[in-house]
């Protein structure tokens, strides 16, 4: 297989650049995309160290900084609410199910926010592109 055809079947250099707001005062930026074979990163909430990239890839899924296991996809249940009505301006990004074990989909608002513990954190794209190879 090519490497463009490989680029094709894994959507490698597709990088998102996510930002994360809550009405708390609470920001942060984060990337999301697939990087390489090996490297896609997707925003995941650690119990200890707050929003951080998690590389999907790798299983299981672990903190980027502390690396505990103790990480939850932002999308899941658990941290994240289901939209009251899903269109296309409440979902932010679909995942490839090959990669992204949790659920594959991750909506715009009604995430767990890392500093105020209340579901009200958003998530919106700040730059999606297409990354040059070095």
């Amino acid at each position: 297989m090519s490497a463009s055809d490989e680029q094709k079947k894994y959507g490698l250099g597709n990088v998102t650049l996510l930002e994360a707001k809550c009405v708390c005062g609470f920001k942060w930026t984060t990337l999301s995309g697939n990087l390489s074979k090996e490297t896609s990163l997707a925003p995941y909430y650690c119990d200890k160290c707050g929003l951080v990239d998690v590389n999907i890839r790798e299983v299981p899924h672990k903190c980027q900084w502390c690396k505990s296991t103790h990480v939850k996809g932002y999308g899941s249940l658990s941290i994240s609410l289901p939209p009251k009505e899903e269109n296309s301006y409440s979902v932010l990004l679909i995942y490839h199910p090959a990669i992204w074990r949790d659920e594959n989909k991750i909506y715009r608002d009604g995430h767990l926010c890392p500093q105020c513990k209340k579901m009200t954190m958003s998530l919106t794209k700040k730059i999606d592109k297409k990354a040059r190879p070095i």
